[in-house]
């Protein structure tokens, strides 16, 4: 591609922002900030700093900046996306409520869990209006959020979410699903905590044969879902 159109050209940025994203997901981190770098340097060039798809790469560097420890640089990152997609496109789309959904995370790992509130509910506000309360954007962000209260020893919220995140995910993408799972198994942290454990364990057994089944026993995903139902079969003797 490169001798036919050229270094400085969107199509091979978005080439090397794709290969970024593959060497990411298979863990090689290093090449993976390389490419995105790179990625980055061309459409700054191209489209400028205040183009979407120059927050697009921001994006995918501040995730793995975040996964990598480095949470200050994902702050970072996550906060200049946020800013031009505000600037570019707007609030009320999909990929503006992605970014609060992003650095909500990042917050809500560095234990800043009223910033991660407020970010939650803002993209959950966003994610109303664009799809409706039956979609699973919707249902995963709810999800987040249940995470974020399960961790602040709100634990009937946390569940209430879970709850209404699971329902979604069946509804609208089924029992095989691996976005199905993820409820159940943040659902089964909230029993975990409640002490009940026979439940965690029935919802967890059932998360970790759907991701065996979707996403692989690589996953680490699923590395954890086992690593939970271990735990749990440990506390019951």
């Amino acid at each position: 591609m490169i001798n036919i159109i050229g270094e400085y050209h969107p199509s091979y940025a978005h080439s090397l922002n794709c290969l970024g994203s593959v060497y990411y997901h298979t863990g090689h981190y290093d090449e993976a900030i390389r490419l995105y770098e790179k990625a980055l340097e061309i459409r700054k060039n191209v489209f400028g700093e205040n183009h979407p798809d120059y927050a697009g790469v921001l994006n995918n560097l501040a995730i793995l900046y975040n996964d990598t420890g480095q949470n200050d640089k994902a702050i970072e990152l996550h906060e200049k996306a946020l800013e031009i997609k505000k600037n570019t496109i707007g609030e009320i789309y999909y990929e503006y409520a992605s970014s609060l959904i992003n650095l909500a995370v990042v917050y809500f790992e560095t234990g800043e869990y009223e910033k991660a509130i407020q970010l939650h509910e803002k993209a959950i506000e966003i994610l109303k209006k664009v799809y409706g309360e039956n979609h699973p954007h919707y249902g995963l962000v709810l999800d987040n959020l249940a995470e974020v209260y399960g961790n602040t020893s709100q634990l009937d919220k946390a569940l209430a979410l879970h709850k209404k995140s699971f329902d979604i995910m069946k509804k609208s993408l089924g029992e095989s699903h691996p976005h199905y799972a993820y409820p159940l198994k943040n659902m089964s942290k909230i029993y975990i905590k409640t002490g009940n454990i026979n439940k965690a364990i029935e919802l967890l057994v059932q998360a970790s044969e759907i991701m065996k089944n979707t996403i692989t026993e690589k996953n680490p995903d699923y590395l954890r879902c086992i690593i939970s139902l271990a735990d749990c079969y440990l506390k019951t003797g």
